[in-house]
């Protein structure tokens, strides 16, 4: 178990870290809370070719799935720790989601799109080199992708 611990906490942080970096150069600040919520976004991502789909699975649906999963946190963080808007604020914006109490809005889904497409090759990549799993390799149609070597 400790020995899956920590690069699991490794892979929280760096995810939480890499987070609030970009929205402090998106938009010039932050939140604490947006940390955890990224933590478990990385958490999640790194899994997502692992052990929620198939490895096979093309990257083009663990991408999809993965801002599913991160508009889902941000959902959840939003109910819990914004309801005062003063984390972020969607309200009077075009794609918001106002049946979803004004927290997730599609432009920002976009946004998960781009950062899963780098994300989850960058996660992966990083659970190898800690030793939780075999180099990474994608799927898109037919083809197969080995970007750090490998078969070809």
């Amino acid at each position: 178990m400790k020995k899956k611990l920590i690069p699991y906490a490794v892979i929280f942080v760096v995810s939480g870290f890499v987070y609030i970096s970009l929205e402090l150069l998106w938009r010039g600040r932050s939140h604490w809370t947006m940390f955890l919520c990224a933590g478990l976004c990385g958490l999640v991502m790194a899994n997502i070719n692992n052990k929620i789909l198939e490895f096979y699975t093309d990257f083009r649906i663990q991408v999809v799935v993965s801002a599913l999963c991160c508009t889902f946190a941000e959902f959840l963080f939003g109910i819990i720790f914004n309801r005062n808007f003063t984390i972020w604020d969607y309200r009077g914006m075009w794609g918001t989601i106002h049946w979803l109490g004004d927290q997730v809005n599609l432009l920002f889904f976009g946004i998960w799109i781009l950062i899963s497409l780098f994300g989850l090759p960058f996660l992966d990549w990083l659970q190898w080199k800690l030793g939780l799993e075999k180099q990474p390799y994608y799927r898109i149609g037919e083809k197969w992708f080995f970007p750090w070597g490998g078969k070809g």
